[in-house]
């Protein structure tokens, strides 16, 4: 307990230009914080957007092509889903194959910044048996057009056998054109 005699600390009165200086102080933080915190929210909601702006089902035209030269081999239409979680699904059947002879593709794609964004996915093969005769394990670079309709890429494509050895790689190109509304 504080005795009558003893004495207390109590802060100095501030001047009035303190106060002032004090007061102008504390606005110009307020007002840089609330700067800040509007354009990281602008740059995040940006970013969203950007990388949002891939998600949705694509029809896709592919075309093997020779990795040396860049001849096209073949052509063939495929189906991609890129969706939010940065997650891709799809459906192609190449030359030569029939749909009970392939799978569903399943992989991850990721925004590189601009319109450039990454991919790559799995689907496997089996012979008319219907037993696994190997894999397909596709890796692109895509570039998306500035209205987000459309995108071109490039892929490598290495080809595994049933138990995973490396049989051959390959190379492709493609585009594709937004299915449906944005």
């Amino acid at each position: 307990m504080i005795s009558k005699d003893e004495s207390v600390y109590r802060p100095q009165a501030l001047s009035t230009t303190a106060r002032q200086r004090r007061a102008r102080f504390g606005r110009l933080f307020m007002a840089c914080a609330t700067g800040a915190a509007a354009l990281f929210t602008t740059l995040s909601s940006n970013a969203n957007d950007l990388r949002s702006r891939l998600e949705g089902v694509w029809k896709v035209t592919r075309h093997g092509v020779d990795c040396q030269t860049g001849e096209q081999r073949s052509t063939f239409m495929a189906i991609t889903t890129f969706a939010r979680g940065e997650t891709l699904t799809g459906f192609g059947v190449p030359p030569g194959s029939t749909p009970a002879q392939t799978s569903p593709e399943h992989g991850v794609w990721r925004h590189l910044g601009g319109p450039d964004y990454q991919f790559s996915f799995l689907s496997y093969g089996y012979d008319a048996s219907g037993a696994l005769s190997g894999s397909a394990d596709v890796a692109g670079q895509l570039e998306l057009d500035h209205d987000a309709d459309r995108f071109t890429y490039t892929s490598k494509i290495t080809f595994l056998d049933a138990v995973g050895n490396r049989l051959f790689t390959a190379c492709g190109v493609g585009t594709g054109e937004r299915y449906g509304q944005k």
